[in-house]
């Protein structure tokens, strides 16, 4: 599994790309970068492209995942894009309807184009 995190300033947009094969653990450190880089560029818009990335633990993980952004620091007031695999558009459902549950301002799609228009919006 890899990852990089970059600060995209002409967007105001924090934009982590992460590929291959990740668990739990994996996750939570580049949710909680991911957060710190937002926090230290002022910057409320965060897009996750995993498409072509794998989670491990399926949906116990995805569930766990979503009930610890909260602890990292994450509120309503960054609007989160995830971009995912088509295959995983069962797990997408459970993470998203788990986020809305914690009050999280959350939008997961498998296209690129929709996340980039929501994460736009204002």
């Amino acid at each position: 599994m890899s990852y990089n995190i970059s600060y995209m300033a002409d967007d105001n947009l924090v934009f982590t790309e992460v590929t291959g094969v990740f668990n739990k653990r994996e996750a939570l450190k580049f949710f909680k970068k991911s957060l710190e880089t937002a926090r230290e560029n002022n910057c409320k818009r965060i897009l996750f492209d995993t498409f072509n990335a794998v989670l491990t633990e399926y949906a116990l993980g995805f569930v766990e995942i979503a009930k610890a952004l909260p602890g990292l620091g994450y509120d309503n007031t960054f609007k989160i894009a995830i971009i995912h695999p088509a295959t995983e558009l069962d797990n997408a459902k459970l993470f998203l309807s788990t986020t809305k549950n914690a009050g999280l301002n959350i939008f997961m799609s498998s296209v690129i184009a929709n996340a980039r228009k929501w994460i736009n919006e204002q």
